[in-house]
Parts: structure tokens; sequence; C-alpha cells
């Protein structure tokens, strides 16, 4: 969990750098969910960097004009220059760009309390026509895998159950395609709902 947390930390930083300058003011806490005294004077310090960026070597005009220009939103785009400006920028995205073409499964099931039906063919389920292929990444999501009863919500997530139901999706996966090495990239189960 910490490395999605690290990940999504680092993703909002640079997205910070783009727009205001410098990096978040909340990369400790997004990783650590607390923070430090050493976090708090890099906060500190990161919101005075950002002050003075901003309000007294301001580039943020130039910033807001980039930032337009890639997203195709910029007054430019408008004109004939602009769509010239785009046209290139498609012709040599592979300069800049390794596109790879993924597809991706995202499917939720409500159990609605009930104990799944595991000697149902899950492999079916994960089946679709949209795929020449087995998709290459698969979400599936679980709602009320227990009863959402008052005491189930204080005592927590049913542990057998969410097991099996993981063990349920990779033997499906396996049978929908043996040649797949799919693995476990992340799951989280909370009270109720299971994503995996």
């Amino acid at each position: 969990m910490k490395a999605i947390r690290t990940m999504w930390a680092i993703n909002g930083d640079e997205l910070s750098k783009q727009y205001a300058g410098t990096g978040s003011t909340s990369t400790e806490v997004t990783i650590n969910n607390k923070t430090s005294v050493k976090g708090k004077i890099t906060h500190k310090m990161t919101s005075i960097e950002r002050f003075f960026k901003n309000n007294i070597n301001s580039k943020d005009d130039i910033k807001q004009d980039c930032i337009e220009l890639i997203n195709g939103s910029h007054k430019q785009f408008k004109s004939m220059a602009g769509q010239e400006v785009e046209e290139t920028m498609i012709e040599q995205q592979h300069i800049y760009s390794d596109i790879k073409p993924y597809t991706m499964c995202v499917l939720s099931w409500n159990l609605a309390g009930n104990e799944p039906r595991y000697d149902m063919d899950f492999s079916q389920v994960l089946k679709s026509e949209e795929f020449h292929a087995a998709p290459d990444i698969f979400i599936i999501g679980f709602q009320e895998t227990i009863q959402l009863s008052a005491y189930n919500v204080i005592k927590g997530h049913d542990k057998g159950r969410v097991d099996a139901l993981r063990m349920h999706c990779e033997d499906a996966l396996t049978d929908l395609d043996p040649e797949a090495s799919y693995a476990m990239f992340s799951s989280s189960a909370m009270v109720g709902i299971l994503m995996l």
C-alpha cells in the first residue's frame, strides 16, 4: 500500500512542479499518513519558495501557455497555426512517447451478503466479446461480501471469504488463459468490499 501512496505522491510532486513551481506541500503525509517535525519544516520551506516563485519571480503566464498548448485548449489551437502545431505533435509523438496498446477489463459483482457459488465457472464471466484475446489487466470488485450489519461493521471483513474469493479469481484467470502470466498487483479488503 505504501508503494501505491509513494507513486501517488511522486506523481503529485511532478504536477505541482509544473503548475506551482515547487513540489507538493503534502508529500510526506501522502506517503506516511502522518507528518514529522522535519516534514512540517519542509512544508513551510516549500510554501515560502512557492510564494517567492509565484509572486516575485513569476513565470506563471509562460507555464500556463505551455500547459494549454499541450492539452489543446490554447487560443492558438483555434487558429490554422494551432492546427499545424497539433498535427506536428501527433506526427512526432513516437519520439517523445512509448505507446503500447493495453486492454483492461473492469467488473463488479454484488454478492448481497451471500456466500459466492465457487462451483460456478468464473472464467466465463471474465470473457468478453469485446476482446480478441484475454485482457492485459483485470480490476475485479466484489460488493457486500458480508451482510452489512452493525456487528459485521465492527468485526470487519471476513478473512476466510476474502482469501477464498481471491483464490477463486486467480484460478479463473489461469483457466481463462493458461499462457498469460497474471500477477496480483494490489488487493484491498474493507468491510463488505473487496478490490483485486
